[in-house]
């Protein structure tokens, strides 16, 4: 898992919430999309009210985001990751797609590093040698990476809106019968 932080204290935030097998567990679920609350109860085995806790907790802390839905009555309650997570193992049958978007991810990079040797040895330079030449190709890669996966992120909140606005049509439906 690559992680990167605008600051020490969120990263503190993130790892307290990682390093906690609940917290851990939620996150992961919800990297699968947005969840009603009440459903994310269901899938951890956890009581709606002891789940809500959590939650608050988790938002509180801006790990995760709640919205409240209401139509016609019915009240649902959202649940989504502000900070997506992303493990293995999670989608079977996307070998080939991930082998051949990883092959082309470091071909491409390293064509990028190779004609941008310079700026890289002078960041190098610049820093009197506070890091070594591989992790600042690794800050590289990871800032890409961040600023690709925020990218990913704005088409994720268009979906997250669609799946809302499905609950809501549904919804309706029922309380019409």
């Amino acid at each position: 898992m690559m992680l990167i932080f605008e600051n020490s204290m969120k990263c503190a935030i993130i790892c307290s919430a990682l390093s906690n097998s609940a917290k851990r567990r939620i996150l992961e679920i919800l990297s699968r999309g947005p969840l009603a609350l009440d459903t994310l109860a269901a899938l951890t085995g956890v009581s709606e009210i002891l789940i809500k806790d959590v939650i608050n907790e988790m938002e509180g802390l801006g790990i995760v985001k709640t919205e409240i839905v209401e139509k016609r009555g019915v009240k649902k309650i959202f649940v989504k990751p502000l900070i997506p997570l992303y493990y293995e193992g999670a989608v079977g049958g996307l070998n080939k797609i991930v082998e051949e978007t990883s092959h082309r991810m470091i071909e491409d990079f390293m064509k990028i590093v190779s004609d941008g040797i310079d700026e890289i040895e002078k960041a190098f330079n610049d820093n009197e040698g506070r890091y070594t030449i591989s992790s600042i190709l690794a800050y590289c890669f990871a800032a890409a990476y961040k600023k690709a996966c925020e990218k990913l992120y704005s088409m994720w909140e268009e979906e997250y809106q669609d799946v809302v606005k499905t609950w809501i049509k549904e919804v309706t439906k029922d309380t019409k019968k």
